[in-house]
């Protein structure tokens, strides 16, 4: 009887499914066989990996956040690495003795794993470094999706490629993690080897207070404040909310019409001592070299026979030798052995910060929390400062009788905001709404009252000239009227920072007393200097006038708005654009502002150190010299070179007189956006001649060779060299939002030589 073909197929299914089951349980015993048969992973094949991943967050990662921010730190780094050894030591051991003593299918695993993490960490903290903002209270953007794309992309693939190949990665697990940690010895070695001994251990501080800061004269005081980012507006608020407030600042003047020269703290606060306004004329290290180390209140008072006490963030100018003592207020305001800790920590958090993928950064930043160096609320600069005050507070006491000056530089009200209405913190940072601003200020006054309740106390408020003022105003709308009298917010006159031309300004000349007293007479901080000297009849060189002094009919007060960020400002030396802002009357007029042009800097008349050497290179990018030969038109700095921006870009340099001409080589590469390729134009001229083309092409640096004449070279000061570029295109840089900035040249390196006649 024939079998019909359905049933056919069916037992012949049947047959091979029965034939594959068996030989997949002999397949599966001979695994079971062959895994317990395989030898453990060596304990080098254990370790290695191992110690990479704790490495690259606890030592390489801390190393390169501290040794590029040195000012940031207010301990040694081998201060914090004592700290840090003991966990990472135990951390790496485990992490080993795991591998080593797991079955080695599970092993293989998790070695793959950890080499993967090690290479993901570095990859990500080296080469994956997007730009979130700058770490000064104002807080990070998140926002770009280009990061979490890259990120996400490299870590799942890296992971997905790590567990497939995990046997080859195992064989290679020696050389691999050798590999990357001897690297970046290497390059960690030749760093410190670099920079010599840690540059900023002479500005370090103890925790104790200098006891010459405690001491007040029995004789003559003058107390100076400065109340970061405190708003004019927020404290007449304040007034008309406690108007007690006016009989507890007895003898103090109110100057609600006040206006600061900046909305950027290390430009506003030498205005406010010389009187001498940054304009972007001129490179920012040129400025403060002739504010903060040059003639200003400070040392002039003490020419004068004070004895000069500085209270300072940290990060702030270094001690000039005239000073009686001068202390780094440290953050967080602890004990010397928890601030080491802490600080120990925030390097692992930055660290962990800089090595982990964009999704898991807002984890590790914790709203400027932080996941490991939290210290309830001393993190942030707001209550680590007023800590130190009401600490201050608590130790002033009377000493001799000559002269005594003291400056204190609070890092308050400024954001981040951290305080509850209560004045306690909050846990984390919370919005920055004007309530909340209102609140930081409300304690930030709670303090600086107690102070001088302790001056009453001491017997030496009354006879005290005593200045509490904000650099600028804070970032919250005040309202204006306009010529209808309708009120506006700040917000229409199209600032940066809506609230920072409008500082806090209180003065109290020595020994005036009764409530205090608002004056709408229009001042300015750049004023400060002479207002400060002249109440004390001492002969200044500062321009501008005393606050109590009538202004002339005519004044007009100037606030330069900075609208590049600050940090990537210093790194460049210079501002993209400052806007130029003029008010004619009261700043609570809306008619009385005027918007100017944008001011970019040009750097002419700038005068550089001493000549070029001739055949010397002039190398760009993060670790190369050029920044004091650049003019305008430059990007900020990459690894090795650096972008020209937008269509110019200039060169200044002092050439030794030489009667042939010059030879300018110049290695460089085209840069295009994303999808575009083709060649660049850049057109070199020199004093406003051209003295060459070149047609740049992308795929690599290579040398472009133009000759200078030598009648085109200045016979005294710098020489401007130009290059054009009429071909440049936008470029958004990644985790960047907005239409870019035109770029068309990456330059590595510049040369000259002079050519024999």
């Amino acid at each position: 009887m024939r079998m019909p073909p359905g049933t056919r197929l069916l037992l012949t299914v049947l047959r091979v499914r029965e034939r594959l089951r068996h030989e997949t349980v002999a397949n599966r015993k001979e695994l079971r066989v062959e895994r317990a048969a395989a030898p453990r992973l060596s304990a080098l094949q254990a370790a290695l990996p191992s110690f990479l991943l704790v490495a690259n967050i606890v030592l390489f990662g801390t190393f390169a956040v501290y040794s590029t921010n040195l000012e940031e730190f207010q301990i040694i780094y081998w201060e914090a690495l004592i700290l840090l050894l003991p966990a990472s030591l135990f951390a790496a051991v485990a992490l080993s003795g795991l591998v080593m003593i797991l079955p080695r299918y599970v092993a293989e695993v998790v070695l793959g794993v950890l080499i993967g993490l090690g290479c993901l960490t570095y990859v990500q903290g080296n080469f994956l470094l997007w730009n979130y903002g700058v770490l000064d209270g104002s807080g990070l953007d998140f926002s770009a999706t280009l990061p979490a794309y890259v990120d996400g992309a490299v870590w799942a693939g890296t992971a997905a490629l790590a567990v497939r190949f995990r046997r080859g990665l195992v064989e290679r697990a020696i050389t691999v993690s050798g590999l990357l940690l001897a690297v970046q010895i290497a390059a960690a070695g030749a760093f410190a080897l670099q920079a010599g001994p840690d540059s900023a251990a002479e500005s370090r501080t103890s925790q104790a207070l200098p006891e010459s800061l405690t001491r007040l004269s029995s004789g003559r005081n003058v107390l100076h404040i400065v109340l970061d980012a405190f708003q004019a507006d927020i404290f007449q608020e304040l007034l008309d909310e406690e108007p007690e407030l006016a009989s507890q600042l007895s003898g103090f003047t109110f100057f609600a019409d006040a206006i600061a020269s900046s909305n950027v703290t290390y430009l506003s606060v030498p205005a406010s001592l010389t009187g001498d306004v940054f304009r972007n004329e001129r490179a920012i290290s040129r400025y403060r070299r002739e504010t903060l180390e040059g003639t200003n209140l400070h040392s002039v008072l003490s020419s004068n026979g004070f004895a000069v006490d500085l209270a300072v963030p940290k990060g702030w100018l270094k001690p000039p030798e005239f000073l009686r003592s001068y202390y780094r207020i440290p953050s967080p305001y602890t004990t010397a052995a928890g601030h080491r800790k802490s600080t120990a920590l925030r390097l692992v958090d930055l660290s962990l910060f800089r090595q982990m993928p964009h999704s898991v950064k807002p984890w590790v930043y914790n709203s400027e929390s932080w996941r490991l160096s939290d210290d309830s609320g001393l993190q942030f600069e707001h209550h680590s400062h007023l800590a130190f005050l009401n600490d201050l507070t608590d130790q002033l006491a009377l000493g001799g009788a000559g002269a005594v000056y003291k400056w204190l530089h609070l890092i308050t009200p400024h954001g981040p905001l951290a305080t509850g209405a209560d004045c306690s913190f909050p846990g984390a940072a919370i919005g920055y709404t004007r309530e909340n601003f209102i609140n930081q200020s409300r304690c930030t006054l709670v303090e600086v009252r107690g102070f001088l309740q302790r001056l009453k106390e001491l017997g030496v408020y009354e006879s005290s000239l005593i200045l509490i003022h904000g650099d600028h105003g804070g970032s919250v709308p005040f309202l204006m009227r306009t010529a209808e009298g309708r009120s506006v917010e700040s917000t229409e006159l199209g600032l940066r920072y809506p609230g920072a031309p409008l500082p806090l300004v209180l003065v109290k000349p020595a020994g005036a007393a009764g409530p205090l007293r608002r004056s709408d007479r229009p001042v300015q901080l750049p004023d400060i200097a002479a207002t400060v000297c002249e109440q004390l009849a001492l002969d200044h060189p500062f321009p501008g006038v005393s606050m109590f002094e009538e202004p002339p009919m005519d004044l007009e007060r100037h606030y330069y708005s900075c609208r590049s960020r600050r940090h990537d400002a210093v790194v460049k030396d210079y501002f993209d654009e400052v806007v130029v802002y003029t008010s004619r009357g009261s700043v609570y007029d809306e008619a009385s502002w005027t918007r100017g042009e944008s001011v970019v800097n040009s750097f002419r008349g700038r005068v550089l150190d001493s000549d070029y050497a001739w055949n010397s290179i002039i190398e760009f990018g993060r670790g190369g010299n050029s920044r004091p030969y650049q003019g305008t038109g430059w990007a900020r700095p990459s690894r090795s070179s650096t972008l020209s921006s937008l269509e110019r870009s200039t060169l200044l340099v002092n050439f030794a007189p030489t009667t042939g001409s010059i030879e300018l080589a110049a290695s460089v590469r085209a840069r295009f956006p994303a999808g575009k390729s083709g060649t660049q134009t850049v057109i070199v001229s020199v004093a406003g001649r051209e003295a060459g083309r070149w047609r740049v092409s992308g795929g690599g640096f290579h040398e472009e060779i133009v000759t200078i004449p030598a009648a085109s070279l200045a016979s005294h000061g710098p020489t401007e060299i130009d290059f054009r570029f009429p071909d440049a295109m936008r470029i958004v840089k990644p985790g960047r939002r907005g239409p870019g900035r035109k770029v068309a040249v990456a330059f590595r390196s510049i040369a000259f030589r002079e050519i024999e006649r």
